[in-house]
């Protein structure tokens, strides 16, 4: 008796201590990142991967985001691709008690990431590239990031991660690459068209075919006007979506029915095996069983993080400023995958509740049959607390990821420009970001990058 009270003070100790989870692990970090204390940031950050090894692939997402919104572009390049080294996709197809072993208990194993992280990493890592004019190194990574989406497609057996984005940056650095042979930049253009009509990929569409259909010019012939470039700009505004416990899941009466019986089955099953010198009776297992309360069921949910700004304008050395497109709504797109799974996370969800109540329960039922019914329900309650406290849904996900991406393209003649971002929202509100100056070459394109996380 001394070593069973023994026991149970250990799991009670164990299950009101228990540990942060990630989202609360984070705040110090996201407080910092929010009041543009970047570097404060990256410090907190770097201090949490050192504490948490096996996490270090999820934390240098998180620093790839944070150094990229400092606009320390090779340091983010660094952490992007040391993350891209390790970093694997979760598949949402698989049998729900093994896909529950990646989706509780965030402390036990290697994060695993969500189809859209692994895409966005690629995006983030070809801006990278672009803004620093190391455009071969861009179409590398449009080429992985083309492969990536083709892949998770493949894997997932669904469409949901053909952004326009992805496209539009493929046909951008395929048009640069092969000015002269512009079809393969046409099929990328083609396909963030059909994703997302935009009016300026009708137009470049429409250039580029004109381009392939008309005669080339021919050598030693000058070209006619002043000499022009093209300014490419991007900007990233807000946070996406991130992973928070849900609390008790409300349950239908069919899944109530259905964790009572598989409970009844899964004890039974263990005290015939375990008792050869009492008679288990199935009757017996279901009256314990229905008499205790439903477990609980937890899983993780996306939550939104809105955004003051739907609309992003950019001016170009004091003209009037222009308005910029939307090219990736990734509170849409992380929502809608959300809802298409959700099923199958509470689906696995319920196993593992399943699995881990009948543990408990189990002891709890040879208890009672050999030592009574008090301290029986005293250990067995204790042991199902603990269980149910320490199997804590994940709540791991990129959380410095963005909300929303604005695209804008010009043709400008050649020079150094100021360039001035304003967002604005629904309500009037609007925000300023501070100028940067860009120089467009004859021929040449020149990136320019963002970052509004208010």
């Amino acid at each position: 008796m001394g070593s069973m009270r023994s026991c149970v003070l250990t799991l009670a100790f164990i299950a009101i201590a228990g540990c942060a989870t990630y989202d609360e692990q984070l705040r110090e970090a996201r407080a910092a990142y929010q009041q543009g204390r970047y570097a404060e940031c990256s410090a907190k950050l770097e201090q949490l991967k050192s504490e948490h090894q096996e996490w270090s692939t999820l934390f240098d997402l998180e620093l790839g985001a944070v150094k990229f919104t400092a606009g320390e572009y090779e340091a983010s390049s660094q952490a992007l691709e040391a993350a891209d080294q390790t970093l694997e996709v979760l598949d949402f197809t698989s049998d729900p008690s093994e896909l529950g072993k990646y989706l509780f208990s965030e402390s036990m194993g290697v994060f695993r990431a969500r189809p859209y992280e692994k895409v966005f990493l690629s995006v983030l890592n070809l801006l990278n590239y672009a803004v620093r004019g190391k455009l071969a190194q861009a179409r590398t990574e449009s080429n992985l990031l083309y492969s990536k989406v083709d892949g998770i497609r493949q894997l997932q057996n669904t469409t949901r991660y053909d952004s326009a984005l992805v496209y539009l940056l493929v046909g951008i650095l395929d048009e640069i690459a092969e000015p002269n042979r512009p079809d393969q930049a046409l099929i990328a253009y083609e396909k963030a068209y059909e994703t997302l009509p935009l009016r300026s990929l009708k137009a470049t569409i429409g250039k580029l075919r004109a381009r392939r259909d008309s005669s080339p010019v021919p050598a030693g012939v000058a070209a006619t006007g002043p000499p022009r470039g093209e300014l490419i700009a991007f900007i990233l505004n807000g946070r996406g979506p991130i992973l928070q416990q849900s609390g008790v899941l409300p349950l239908a009466p069919d899944q109530v029915q259905f964790i009572r019986e598989s409970l009844v089955a899964q004890i039974f099953a263990n005290a015939s095996a375990s008792s050869s010198d009492q008679p288990v009776s199935e009757q017996d297992v279901r009256t314990f069983v229905y008499a205790k309360p439903v477990p609980v069921v937890k899983m993780a949910v996306m939550e939104p993080q809105p955004s003051a700004f739907t609309e992003a304008e950019l001016a170009v050395s004091g003209t009037e400023p222009s308005r910029c497109e939307k090219v990736l709504d990734l509170e849409r797109q992380v929502m809608g995958w959300f809802e298409s799974v959700r099923g199958t996370i509470l689906a696995a969800a319920i196993t593992r509740t399943i699995f881990r109540v009948a543990a408990s329960l189990t002891t709890e039922f040879m208890l009672q049959k050999k030592s009574g019914k008090d301290s029986a329900a005293l250990f067995g309650a204790l042991v199902f607390f603990t269980l149910q406290e320490l199997d804590t849904p994940d709540t791991r996900c990129w959380s410095f990821i963005p909300r929303d991406v604005f695209y804008k393209r010009r043709v400008l003649d050649e020079g150094t420009y100021e360039l001035t971002v304003t967002l604005r929202g629904p309500s009037g509100i609007e925000k300023r970001l501070p100028p940067k100056q860009a120089t467009v070459t004859p021929g040449g394109f020149t990136f320019v990058a963002w970052v509004c996380h208010d």
